[in-house]
Parts: C-alpha cells; structure tokens; sequence
C-alpha cells in the first residue's frame, strides 16, 4: 500500500506504507526502566522498577567502608548508589532509543521511498510528512476494519 505526500518542493512523493510488524527487527531493541532487587523485612527478595526522587540523594560524607551492614549510613549509600546506578542506565536507555530512532529512519528512507525522492527530503517537514505516511497508525478497531476492507476489496465470498 502506498500513500502519496506533498514535500516542500510542492511536488508528489509516493511512500510505501510498512507492514504491521515490519520494523520489529529493522533496529535494536529499546532498553526498559531501571529495575533493582530489594530485600524485604521478610527475607524475601523483590524486583521492583526504580523511580526518580523528587530530590536526587546526596553522596553519604561517611565512607561506605566505614559503615556498619543494615546500619543508617549504610542504607544512605544503597540509595545513593542506587540512584547512580539508575542515572547510568537511563543515559544507556536514551542511546538505545535514538539507535532505535536512527534504524526506523534509515529502513524508512532505503525501504520505503524511490531513490529519486530520497534526494527531495530537505526539511524537517518532508522527514516528519514521510515518516507518518510510512508508519502504521495506533491500532484500533477502524484502523482493522479499514485493512480488512482496503485487503480484501473486491473478493466475493
């Protein structure tokens, strides 16, 4: 299925619509929130997604060698280094979103657009017009039933 935008130059641009899974394996995957083992008054140990405070914890002044395990002190540092651990892989997770970003971008422009009109994207506006004809929308029950139709337009059954 095509559909057709207009780019900047005012003139036509024929964009291939990308199948429902298509771009599943196109780029790498995008990493989840941060998540951490926590260990309950019951023993037991839980996974849970982290959070960001408020107010980012400050680093503890007491070294953590110095600390007593289970102590007051201690547990600053669990939370101080657990926020660090945190900040790291959301710095991580934000680089696997733009890899992600850039590996859609690049199968949309190779897969989805003649040569002629890859030479034709200039502004912002043209990616933006291309990207969203390229793309499949939200899933919905018209968006189905309007599949179904385009798909099997002219069958008798």
């Amino acid at each position: 299925m095509f559909k057709t935008v207009l780019l900047s130059d005012n003139q036509p641009c024929k964009v291939r619509v990308l199948g429902l899974f298509e771009l599943g394996d196109v780029a790498p995957e995008i990493l989840g929130p941060y998540r951490y083992s926590m260990l309950l008054a019951t023993g037991d140990v839980v996974e849970d997604e982290y959070h960001f405070p408020a107010t980012p914890p400050v680093e503890p002044e007491t070294p953590v060698e110095a600390c007593e395990p289970n102590s007051y002190e201690y547990s600053q540092w669990q939370e101080y280094n657990t926020f660090q651990a945190a900040m790291a892989h959301e710095k991580k997770r934000t680089e696997s979103y733009e890899q992600y970003l850039r590996g859609v971008s690049a199968y949309i422009l190779d897969n989805c657009l003649s040569d002629e009109d890859r030479g034709r994207v200039v502004k912002p506006d043209d990616w933006l017009r291309i990207q969203q004809a390229a793309t499949v929308p939200q899933l919905t029950e018209e968006v189905i039933a309007q599949t179904l139709r385009d798909t099997f337009q002219g069958f008798l059954w």
